[in-house]
């Protein structure tokens, strides 16, 4: 060992000449400090190690290299002190490594492991790569590295080979990142997580400094990112999962769910981002997202840039209840038209929420489509006078005004309705001028009233139908029932004056926002 520090055992060698006690590779190691070892570590290549390797606590000042080995016992190296850890190709029985420090990173890229990988408060200062692993786990966890740091990235993806990184546990889940912190990126591309207890994947509180990478994974049990924080992107595209639980995550860039599938049996939302900050864009189209409950929960939620969501992100077209209540984007979401967007708003959401449409309609706005604006907040109305939790009062006082002022935001139907009692006004002035003697003049020279010009009948008509307009006319002509038959016609004037003024302060309150500040 002093002057060779490469022991390679050819695969076609019987067991019991690969092997090796792990007892005396213990006590070769200790023995580092005395003699004069190559730096780049000890390398040991198809070797079967037998019992178990402790090295708890130990200091190293080089590099253990396992390569293609096979351990029968477990590798213990809860709080050692190791240059770089390599273990490709590997079967062990199970890593413990709580607290250990590495300085040049930890390649265990198509290891097998029979039980347990724990790491829980590792310090890793390069890369720790599991790409094509195998861990099996021991009932209760898989990988487990709760406030495990790592300098660069973490690759728990398919590896070149084209084997998946494999993971299971029960209790514990079948990966387990509490708290976690990855300077670079955690990449688990086409990776399979597999849980029948807890969350497959759980990343709770994890601080990643580059991209979360879980493109095509297929998850058996939730993933959980509540409150991580991200620096980079999500990517969750084509990922087949049991559910998304990430509310108050925060990324600086983007949240790619195109193309997800999930499908919770419980009875809380299959995809939650409540409250979450997002950076960039969030994506949500082309998945198949389902659920006997809620399927999206967006609550809360803020997107820096962009929001892209389509009916096709859910698995049934006309199925997928949401929750879109506080969520807020800068400008007009793509994906859907504004009227796709209503019929959205309308049958997928739960209940009716006046934030959502306010939001669609502020985007409109910022991008100076007022029209469109107008028209998403009589859509939140009309949902509005909808909910059968209205008392039938407010839902009648609704509805009034709707047809009058299209609550508000068209004060032109009071300005019509105005116009129409005018016209109506003048032709029953004129109808009973002309029919009856109840339009006359106020006197004749025999003092018997006459018939009024044509002229005064319209202006008398005017005076009627339109509050605060004098024409004078009544001067020259008045309306009077002068026999019992015509009093029909003096209370239909009196309903023109009703009307008059009702439409006209509906216009001038529909005008000024008075309706709609109420």
């Amino acid at each position: 060992m002093a002057t060779r520090e490469v022991i390679h055992f050819s695969d076609s060698l019987p067991a019991e000449k690969r092997t090796i006690r792990n007892s005396i590779l213990r006590e070769l190691l200790l023995e580092l400090d005395k003699n004069k070892i190559d730096p780049r570590g000890i390398e040991i290549t198809g070797a079967r190690l037998t019992g178990d390797l402790d090295l708890v606590d130990v200091t190293l000042p080089v590099g253990l290299h396992l390569i293609r080995c096979e351990l029968t016992g477990s590798l213990c190296l809860q709080g050692a002190q190791l240059i770089r850890l390599i273990l490709q190709g590997s079967r062990i029985r199970d890593l413990r490594a709580d607290g250990v420090q590495v300085q040049k990173g930890i390649n265990a890229q198509d290891v097998h492991c029979e039980g347990a990988f724990r790491l829980i408060g590792s310090t890793i200062e390069g890369q720790l790569n599991l790409a094509g692993a195998t861990i099996i786990g021991d009932g209760h966890s898989g990988l487990l590295a709760d406030g495990m740091r790592v300098g660069g990235d973490a690759l728990l993806r398919q590896a070149p080979s084209g084997r998946p990184f494999v993971a299971r546990g029960d209790k514990d889940g079948a990966v387990r990142l509490l708290a976690a912190e990855i300077g670079g990126n955690l990449d688990c591309e086409r990776a399979v997580f597999n849980s029948a207890q807890a969350a497959a994947f759980d990343g709770e509180r994890a601080r990643v400094g580059g991209n979360i990478i879980l493109r095509s994974i297929r998850s058996r049990g939730d993933v959980i990112l509540q409150r991580a924080s991200v620096r980079g992107q999500l990517n969750c595209k084509n990922a087949e999962i049991d559910g998304l639980v990430a509310d108050g995550l925060q990324t600086d860039d983007d949240v790619i769910l195109s193309g997800l599938r999930a499908g919770r049996a419980g009875p809380d939302a299959t995809v939650s981002l409540i409250g979450a900050r997002v950076g960039g864009h969030l994506v949500c189209d082309e998945g198949g997202v389902a659920g006997p409950g809620l399927s999206l929960d967006l609550r809360f939620v803020s997107v820096g840039k962009a929001l892209s969501l389509r009916p096709d992100f859910f698995a049934a077209r006309n199925g997928g209840t949401v929750v879109l209540d506080g969520l807020t984007y800068p400008a007009i979401p793509y994906g859907m038209e504004r009227d796709e967007w209503l019929a959205f708003l309308r049958h997928r959401t739960e209940g009716h929420a006046a934030q959502p449409y306010q939001q669609l309609a502020a985007a409109y706005r910022s991008a100076g489509r007022e029209d469109d604006a107008r028209v998403v907040l009589i859509a939140q109305q009309d949902h509005r006078s909808a909910d059968p939790r209205l008392a039938r009062r407010t839902r009648l006082r609704l509805r009034l005004l709707r047809l009058t002022l299209g609550y508000g935001y068209q004060s032109w139907r009071a300005l019509i309705g105005l116009l129409l009692n005018l016209a109506l006004a003048v032709v029953v002035v004129i109808g009973a001028a002309n029919w009856s003697t109840a339009v006359h003049t106020q006197a004749t020279e025999n003092g018997r009233p006459g018939p009024c010009r044509f002229v005064y009948k319209i202006g008398l008509g005017i005076d009627l139908a339109i509050p605060l307009v004098n024409t004078s006319s009544r001067q020259h002509c008045d309306l009077t029932a002068t026999k019992p038959s015509e009093e029909w016609i003096v209370a239909v004037c009196w309903v023109f004056q009703i009307l008059g003024w009702a439409l006209a302060t509906l216009f001038v309150a529909g005008y000024t926002g008075l309706i709609r500040k109420g």
